[in-house]
């Protein structure tokens, strides 16, 4: 029987300070890395990342409101992802946003850890209307949502 959720497994990562919840997803044709972040009310990618790279950039001229720790974001970009995978949700020329991810991908770098490709926020969550289970180390997308 078919359902209409798709379970995807969660990494774990360990942080000197607590830690970080992440999935694996494909990004064009690369394997990448998302941080899930429920805090995060909209999702970004690291432009940085080699699967951004040949992406043609539109920079946002005014600094974008936020609602996380912080209140505005500088350095914000606008562009479309041809393909973006996560479990068997697909996603085909996906407008997304976009922002150096120096800060973070240091101090992963730091830890030997894998870097961000991005971050998942409230939009992509609630969207695909998100369920994370710590217990199963799991997380569950609603499917036929695009």
């Amino acid at each position: 029987m078919k359902t209409n959720t798709s379970i995807v497994s969660l990494e774990i990562i360990p942080l000197e300070n607590g830690l970080h919840i992440a999935v694996k997803c494909k990004v064009v044709r690369y394997n990448a890395l998302m941080l899930i972040d429920t805090g995060a009310s909209q999702s970004v990618f690291d432009m940085g990342h080699k699967a951004f790279a040949k992406l043609n950039l539109t920079r946002i001229s005014e600094p974008v409101k936020s609602s996380g720790i912080n209140s505005e974001i500088h350095d914000l970009f606008t562009g479309n992802i041809d393909s973006f995978r996560i479990g068997e949700i697909r996603i085909r020329n996906m407008q997304a946003l976009f922002m150096p991810f120096n800060h973070i991908n240091s101090m992963y770098k730091a830890l030997k850890l894998e870097p961000l490709a991005g971050i998942l926020g409230g939009d992509f969550l609630e969207f695909y209307e998100a369920e994370i289970s710590y217990r199963n180390s799991e997380i569950h997308l609603k499917l036929n949502k695009d």
